[in-house]
């Protein structure tokens, strides 16, 4: 089964952004403290801190969970799939589970140019390298142009279908299927809630 087999027997939308719109049940949280600035080191230190916190509530070390990344771009660019495997884990998963998809456009039904390419392997928490994982994703516009600049990289929880997505340094959504895997993380982290969006989660939260 690969992982858009997998994720399709859960959910009916694709997995993408913006992901607090798109899934069932979500949080979004402000991880870039807005009254610093990025010129201010302290402001990265304390949006990794933040990622780190909600990744440890979210997470148990032997918990499986699929590792995702997804780039688009045209049939043009290429991305070595070992690069992936390189990167992120303290134990590189063989090369023969990583599973690799070419899928449409989400955003765009009449664009036949662009894919969505997803590299997907199952693993456990305890071997994904957390803080470069929340340290790219934080720096991502930070760090010049580039083919591996343009990405989403979600953890999705295998027993739940719950979904840790860091999208910069400004936010970070955690969603799924039920509020009660998340009602944990909302009590204990409401002060990292984003206040665009916290009516709508407080309707789904606050009520018990």
């Amino acid at each position: 089964m690969t992982f858009h087999q997998w994720w399709s027997s859960i959910y009916q939308n694709g997995l993408h952004a913006p992901l607090f719109y798109t899934m069932p049940v979500g949080l979004r949280f402000e991880i870039g403290p807005v009254e610093y600035s990025t010129s201010d080191p302290n402001y990265f230190k304390i949006a990794e801190k933040r990622a780190q916190m909600i990744w440890n509530d979210l997470f148990k070390p032997e918990e499986e969970v699929y590792v995702v990344l997804q780039k688009y771009h045209t049939r043009a660019e290429t991305y070595r799939r070992h690069r992936f495997l390189n990167r992120y884990f303290y134990e590189r998963p063989p090369f023969c589970q990583l599973s690799y998809e070419v899928l449409p456009n989400p955003y765009d039904d009449e664009d036949d140019e662009t894919k969505l390419h997803r590299f997907a392997v199952k693993t456990t928490v305890a071997n994904v390298k957390k803080r470069a994982w929340i340290q790219k994703c934080i720096w991502k516009d930070f760090t010049g142009k580039g083919i591996f600049n343009n990405f989403e990289l979600y953890i999705v929880r295998i027993k739940d279908g719950v979904v840790y997505y860091l999208y910069d340094d400004r936010g970070l959504d955690v969603a799924g299927k039920a509020k009660a895997p998340l009602q944990a993380l909302y009590d204990s982290r409401t002060s990292f809630l984003l206040e665009y969006d916290r009516q709508r989660m407080d309707k789904q939260f606050a009520v018990r």
